[in-house]
């Protein structure tokens, strides 16, 4: 927690005051931690309460807790439209306007590789798919928009476009608006497991500029 002058607010983490100086660089008026939302399991406190019920939240990383938390809101508060950014686009954010920012703090930036479950792979349309796959076997995640039980849903398809799989949706709700701004990840197998298997996705195109259509302006170019 420390107080910044610029902003005259007190943030937890200089990731969240860049981020308010982005916002004020763009005139986009926010409030920072401005209320508390219930949820099934306690209350969850989102980062920037922007105009028309946007919400953003700043994840310096994703532990199970603030995955569940950011899933319940999600379900829970359908008037609510939130916007996740982590290091992925938080990277992107730094090459563009830091520049433009005079009291910009410098903060590296680590792009981490990250471990995701892939279920669903038992039912009888997919184990011959399964029963090939080996560890370090590279992988496809394609986004599924139209499904029926999960708007943020992920296929995992195999090296022939196969699906094998889904993401799971704790973690499918994160990595969606990725793939629907054209972030796109390396995804290969880690373990293997009866009813799951695990894999390591990190972003590739780490040195295109890829963030969200309101954060877009002329530097975003």
């Amino acid at each position: 927690m420390k107080f910044r002058k610029d902003l005259n607010i007190v943030f937890r983490s200089s990731w969240e005051a860049n981020f308010a100086r982005i916002l004020n660089c763009l005139n986009i008026k926010w409030e920072y931690e401005k209320e508390s939302f219930q949820l099934k399991d306690g209350y969850y406190f989102p980062d920037f309460f922007l105009p028309n019920n946007v919400i953003v939240e700043i994840k310096g990383f994703w532990d199970s807790e603030s995955r569940t938390k950011v899933n319940s809101f999600i379900e829970m508060h359908k008037d609510y439209k939130l916007y996740t950014i982590d290091a992925d686009m938080l990277i992107s954010l730094e090459r563009l306007f830091k520049q433009h920012i005079e009291e910009w703090e410098d903060e590296k930036i680590t792009v981490t590789k990250e471990v995701l479950p892939v279920v669903g792979i038992t039912l009888s349309q997919r184990k011959t798919f399964v029963s090939v796959l080996q560890t370090g076997d590279k992988l496809y995640l394609k986004r599924d928009p139209e499904n029926p039980y999960d708007r943020n849903a992920i296929q995992v398809l195999n090296k022939d476009g196969k699906q094998i799989g889904f993401i799971a949706k704790e973690w499918a709700s994160i990595y969606a608006s990725k793939l629907d701004i054209g972030m796109t990840f390396a995804v290969t197998i880690r373990s293997k497991e009866e009813k799951v298997i695990r894999v390591n996705v990190e972003r590739e195109n780490i040195h295109e500029n890829k963030i969200y259509d309101f954060l877009s302006n002329s530097y975003a170019i």
